[in-house]
């Protein structure tokens, strides 16, 4: 998206690249599959792991849905992102009301 972003046509070559990394970050050998579990943490580094989910289905019951906090950690060495990324750090700023 970022050459996008810059209007910067992608070259065959990278446009390859891509391609082949598309394919790999796909197999199942190069995945990690884990349950997180009632008191399991997990960190991860958002610039530097690729990370998703699979879908889940809540209980339906308030008490027994799964309970999620995320703390957002920037270390005073991270990296400078690009001024248009959005929001601080890539989430959004936080809305003050008056």
């Amino acid at each position: 998206m970022g050459h996008e972003i810059r209007n910067l046509p992608l070259s065959q070559v990278e446009i390859e690249a891509l391609d082949l990394f598309d394919e790999i970050m796909h197999r199942e050998d190069f995945r990690l599959d884990m349950m997180l579990e009632p008191g399991d943490l997990q960190f991860a580094n958002n610039y530097a792991v690729l990370h998703s989910r699979n879908e889940f289905e809540d209980h339906g019951v308030h008490e027994l849905n799964r309970k999620m906090l995320r703390l957002w950690v920037k270390m005073p060495n991270a990296r400078t992102l690009a001024p248009e990324f959005p929001g601080r750090n890539g989430f959004p700023a936080a809305v003050v009301l008056a």
